[in-house]
């Protein structure tokens, strides 16, 4: 995989890029009514909207925590994975005595019991090898404590690995849980069933490698791979040869088609597969563009023609030639 901005150099004067959006739920509540997955099809709109980024850095983990119950069976069951990063969030470790680590944590989803936390600054709180360990960034270890296996570590004075760092305090803060996350959880848990049977009808059976538990997954990325396949098979009937690429769900496309008919062609196909609420966007380069100029400067290519010859090396992390 080409790296963004290695791609945006490359490629940013001459194309754009189309994203789908949320394409996962999207494909959920194209086969749902309104009133059978009401919470779903209000997210979606919140997702949809300005309020994307204000909605995911407030959502106790952001993204992860709407798309990750999709491919858990076991949604309402009490010791369920699911089940258990929600209990997990409503008391957290709250550590002190560190510099920038005053703060809560979330819990991990990727961990069966509640053995992992993390910390925006860069710390972790993690059981390991049958003692608690906090890390703080590049610092390694700075305390630890024995025992406690299967239960959160106890509050109260740690002592330091490392000196320098000093003794520190953990305790457990309650946090409140937005109410609607327990409602979407368990409207899944009734409407995904109804909502795999609907694609299924449609065509989308799921893909190579399908589980009983990533089926939702896998019937979401069928449909979202054939609406993208028909969107570029619909431009190239419509255009002679232009130059084109598809990384996942998202095209790379020559300017010489203009976004509104891009965007059109897409809306049109997906209405004509039943996913009317599926979603694409033209996707901005511009931030990428400026930190792979910034790299390349970092490295001394500073004219243009230079930076464009040794953009690959420099951006694939390889030493460019004197």
């Amino acid at each position: 995989m080409v790296p963004r901005p290695l791609r945006a150099l490359l490629m940013y004067a001459r194309h754009r890029e189309y994203d789908l959006a949320s394409c996962h739920l999207a494909a959920l509540a194209s086969v749902l009514a309104s009133h059978e997955a009401p919470i779903l099809h209000h997210l979606l709109q919140q997702l949809m909207s300005a309020n994307r980024t204000t909605l995911l850095q407030h959502q106790l983990g952001g993204k992860q925590s709407l798309l990750v119950p999709l491919n858990c069976g076991d949604l309402l069951v009490p010791s369920g994975a699911v089940q258990r990063w929600m209990r997990a969030q409503k008391q957290v470790p709250h550590v002190t005595g560190l510099l920038g680590c005053a703060e809560q944590f979330n819990g991990d989803y990727l961990y069966r019991r509640r053995t992992r936390y993390e910390h925006t600054a860069g710390a972790i709180l993690s059981f390991q090898g049958g003692h608690w360990e906090f890390a703080y960034d590049s610092h390694g270890p700075c305390f630890r404590i024995t025992g406690c296996e299967g239960s959160p570590p106890p509050e109260g004075l740690w002592d330091a690995v490392r000196t320098q760092m000093g003794q520190l305090r953990l305790s457990w803060r309650p946090r409140s849980f937005p109410t609607w996350y327990a409602e979407y959880i368990e409207e899944l848990h009734h409407a995904i069933p109804v909502a795999i049977l609907r694609l299924e009808q449609r065509g989308f059976t799921g893909l190579a490698g399908q589980t009983e538990r990533n089926a939702v997954y896998h019937h979401t990325a069928h449909a979202e791979a054939r609406v993208v396949r028909l969107v570029l098979q619909e431009l190239r009937l419509q255009r002679p040869l232009f130059s084109h690429a598809l990384v996942h769900d998202a095209w790379i496309l020559d300017r010489c088609i203009p976004a509104t008919e891009v965007l059109a062609t897409f809306d049109r196909v997906a209405a004509l597969l039943g996913l009317p609420l599926l979603h694409a966007t033209e996707k901005s380069w511009v931030d990428d563009e400026v930190q792979a100029r910034a790299n390349l400067q970092a490295q001394g290519f500073s004219s243009s023609s230079r930076a464009l010859a040794f953009g690959s090396a420099q951006l694939l992390s390889l030493r460019p030639r004197v």
